[in-house]
């Protein structure tokens, strides 16, 4: 199974959450797990939000940051992507760094790991596959 790993769900996969040994566990499973090159920012910068919130020292940040990046075995480029990119989040009215993720799985034919609810209903919108997941809050303790 091919799986596109947004990085909302990858975050869960990193910290304390309740579904993160699930999230590891089917992506080691998986065949091949794919991400925009953006994934890197958007983990980043998920991150930087608890270092700054006081639940994750500098160092935390960069060993989750490190862990999360290992998850993937193929990275796209933005160039690649740009063009059917731009033409989805048009059509679709949504936002360019989502459908990064939607383009993945249609050329692909993979699943979409999120826990993006517009996202995950886009997904379902357009029939792709993905993998849901039950809503949860974030554990830091």
């Amino acid at each position: 199974m091919r799986i596109v790993l947004d990085a909302s769900a990858a975050m869960h996969a990193i910290t304390k959450s309740s579904f993160g040994d699930l999230i590891r566990s089917s992506l080691m499973q998986a065949d091949q797990v794919l991400a925009p090159i953006l994934y890197h920012a958007e983990i980043s910068n998920g991150l930087l939000k608890y270092v700054k919130a006081g639940h994750l020292s500098i160092k935390d940040a960069e060993d989750k940051l490190d862990e999360s990046l290992r998850f993937i075995t193929e990275f796209h480029s933005i160039e690649d992507l740009k063009y059917d990119v731009l033409h989805e989040a048009n059509r679709l009215n949504h936002s360019v760094y989502d459908i990064h993720y939607l383009v993945l799985v249609k050329r692909y034919g993979a699943h979409l790991m999120t826990f993006d609810k517009r996202l995950l209903a886009l997904a379902r919108q357009e029939e792709l596959r993905y993998i849901q997941f039950e809503e949860i809050d974030w554990d830091w303790e």
